[in-house]
């Protein structure tokens, strides 16, 4: 099943593993070719020998792009907005939430909002992200290489162009702007997750920017079906309180 998730931050206004031989034992590395392709696999076998013993060779997959297959600069798939809206030109759409989730997101620091993006919404979010997986670009490079997802990028609305006019043309807006009960927010940073390949445990988020806890909200949007067993996240409440990590 592929993942794909959106998080970010908006701004209110008003142990990775090593193989290290030991000093017996030679090492012979064997690169083997990789196509032009984006994502292709390129595989690296690297055969160990001890003094009178052969040791099972350990075997290291990359997957992520070559240096020379990222994009720089912006992106603009060309994506048709749902709805039949007009880039640059139709209003940014409303999603009416109630005050009993504003209060709930205020004293347990989350709210789970429900039905925001229908189907259409979905449907462009999954065609922006499958073209970004297949056009990497270069700010993906370091989180890619971590192995940490099979595609993440952060502030992928500054590069791709789908990702913007989601944020301006949705009701992503109009609903966290009734959560901070404010008129008017900003994206401060967002973040494309593709496939988690690894979980997280327990940790708290740092800011990426000059914001305090009460001037942020960060929210999270799935494009697939994400059962608690796998996917989806896990909040303790009222840690929003915290004064420490």
């Amino acid at each position: 099943m592929v993942k794909f998730s959106i998080a970010g931050l908006l701004m209110l206004a008003a142990t990775a593993d090593a193989f290290t031989p030991r000093q017996s034992m030679a090492t012979r590395a064997v690169p083997l070719s990789q196509s032009s392709k984006a994502a292709t696999n390129i595989e690296e076998v690297t055969s160990t020998t001890t003094v009178g013993e052969m040791q099972k060779p350990k075997e290291k997959i990359l997957k992520e792009p070559a240096l020379w297959e990222y994009n720089f600069g912006l992106q603009d798939p060309q994506i048709p907005l749902p709805h039949g809206i007009i880039k640059d030109v139709t209003p940014p759409e409303t999603f009416q939430i109630t005050e009993e989730q504003i209060r709930t997101l205020e004293e347990d620091g989350v709210v789970h909002i429900k039905g925001v993006f229908d189907e259409e919404w979905v449907d462009y979010l999954r065609k922006a992200t499958a073209y970004q997986v297949d056009h990497p670009h270069f700010w993906a490079f370091a989180g890619t290489a971590s192995k940490l997802y099979d595609y993440i990028q952060r502030n992928v609305w500054q590069t791709n162009s789908a990702f913007a006019r989601f944020y301006y043309h949705s009701a992503m807006g109009h609903v966290l702007a009734q959560c901070g009960r404010t008129d008017e927010i900003r994206v401060s940073t967002d973040l494309l997750m593709v496939n988690p390949n690894k979980g997280f445990k327990w940790h708290q988020d740092n800011q990426n920017g000059p914001i305090t806890w009460d001037e942020g909200i960060r929210f999270w949007i799935t494009m697939d079906e994400t059962p608690k067993d796998y996917g989806a996240p896990v909040y303790l409440k009222g840690s929003h309180f915290n004064t420490a990590v």
